[in-house]
């Protein structure tokens, strides 16, 4: 088996890590799609407030803090759902990637709308041109978000570290495809959303955020 050049890669930016995924064939299996829009709404003028700009002053009584909700029996299932979909599909691109003769369609199981189209062209090209993933992509620091409902459509977001460390690209001929320079771990952020019959699907992904924070 072919393994990754020696030596520490060299750091890099995150906006030249995602260029450089797209040149190598996203070769750690992340996709550069563009993040979650922000909510634009402005925010929500204080009650307190008067019309003439003047705000009614606080008390200066202690206040006993509110303690945090303790989550129900059925947002735990919830989020072991979520968490279960992630893994599951980074375990089947890792295992798509890593074997030349595995079916890409084992993809549509476990990602849809844009991530999956996303992932089946890429596919494509990898078994064109002869390519194939060596070691896993691991999921760290996996953070699971609340999930919310719009229009009747629930979904969910989660941010992890995708450690991309032990893993290379090699052609046909073992040889490495990785681009000098790749860092070796990408924050990221995916959109799941809950199908009619109750399952996760991880729709997007993101390269952003500071989920790798603590990573060297």
């Amino acid at each position: 088996m072919t393994t990754a050049p020696s030596g520490r890669r060299r750091p890099a930016r995150l906006a030249a890590g995602t260029a450089l995924l797209a040149v190598a064939g996203m070769v750690i299996g992340l996709s550069a799609c563009d993040p979650e829009p922000v909510d634009p709404s402005p925010p929500t003028t204080s009650p307190s407030a008067t019309s003439t700009g003047s705000v009614s002053p606080s008390p200066t009584s202690a206040r006993t803090p509110t303690p945090s909700p303790t989550p129900t029996s059925s947002e735990d299932a919830e989020r072991a759902a979520i968490k279960r979909a992630i893994l599951d599909f980074k375990e089947t691109l890792n295992r798509v990637r890593k074997d030349p003769q595995a079916d890409i369609n084992a993809l549509k199981s476990v990602a849809g709308g844009q991530l999956l189209d996303l992932e089946l062209s890429t596919m494509k090209e990898w078994r064109a041109k002869g390519w194939r993933q060596v070691g896993d992509v691991r999921v760290e620091h996996l953070d699971i978000g609340p999930v919310s409902t719009s229009n009747g459509k629930a979904s969910a977001r989660a941010t992890y570290c995708a450690d991309s460390s032990g893993v290379d690209a090699v052609d046909s001929s073992g040889k490495s495809i990785v681009v000098e320079g790749r860092p070796d771990h990408f924050p990221t952020v995916m959109t799941l959303e809950r199908s009619k019959d109750g399952e996760w699907i991880p729709m997007r992904e993101s390269t952003e955020g500071d989920a790798c924070a603590d990573e060297p």
